[in-house]
């Protein structure tokens, strides 16, 4: 009998935070299906000193851009303006620029665009991202009249896996994922998708008309207890599977 639903997660997490997360109600796999890469070269670098002394209005909608720039330069004593993405993004920002640094935080890109434009902040920003990024910062802020750089800092490059077992669900923690996902497998019309958050959402939009359920909270641990809460409340068992 089936007594508990089979969930694949698509952003591997130490097993450590699973153990710590006390999921009860779902069996989880996991399958990691992007890899992150640092940029880090002698023209990045030289940028990064540069820039470290004045007073910067930066962009960051992923904690891996905090972290690639980290891996080069150190940021201490800095006066930069930081607008960011919360939870995870925001974890990443404070010890390398410091809470102060913090000007402007949002759940998503869209909104983190328009609390820039709302707050009139200095009309010239660096965008620190990924190769894949969306073009909701840009597009936004240049449509507003900002002067946007956009400074690739790692990439995000697809692992795609095919996918054996039929899932009850499957969690997605970036568009990233979501692409890799879908370019190798089809999914049942009962398989339930979880995302991290709005830009993810949207990205499942594209390939599925699936039920779409938003993380409670935008952390890879409040994704798989967001799936969890959500099975142990909808769950029925097949009392035709043994």
């Amino acid at each position: 009998m089936k007594d508990r639903p089979l969930i694949l997660n698509t952003s591997v997490v130490d097993p450590e935070l699973l153990d710590r997360l006390n999921v009860q109600h779902i069996v989880v796999d996991q399958a990691e299906l992007t890899r992150i890469c640092f940029l880090n070269n002698e023209m990045l670098q030289a940028e990064l000193e540069l820039l470290k002394s004045k007073p910067v209005t930066a962009i960051f909608t992923s904690a891996n851009a905090v972290y690639a720039l980290a891996e080069i330069q150190d940021f201490a004593d800095n006066n930069w303006r930081i607008a960011c993405i919360g939870h995870a993004t925001k974890n990443a920002v404070i010890p390398v620029f410091g809470h102060r640094n913090i000007v402007a935080i949002a759940d998503d890109a869209q909104q983190l665009a328009s609390n820039l434009i709302a707050t009139m902040l200095p009309d010239e920003v660096y965008f620190f991202c990924g190769s894949k990024r969306l073009e909701t910062i840009p597009v936004s802020l240049r449509n507003a009249g900002f002067r946007v750089h956009e400074k690739v800092v790692y990439n995000s490059i697809a692992t795609p896996v095919l996918v054996a077992k039929c899932y009850d669900g499957i969690l997605f923690s970036s568009p990233g994922a979501v692409h890799s996902f879908f370019s190798n497998n089809k999914i049942a019309e009962s398989t339930v998708l979880f995302a991290i958050g709005n830009t993810t959402a949207g990205a499942l939009a594209d390939y599925s008309t699936n039920k779409v359920i938003i993380s409670e909270k935008p952390t890879k641990g409040g994704l798989i207890l967001t799936a969890d809460s959500y099975f142990y409340k909808n769950w029925k068992i097949d009392e035709s599977i043994s």
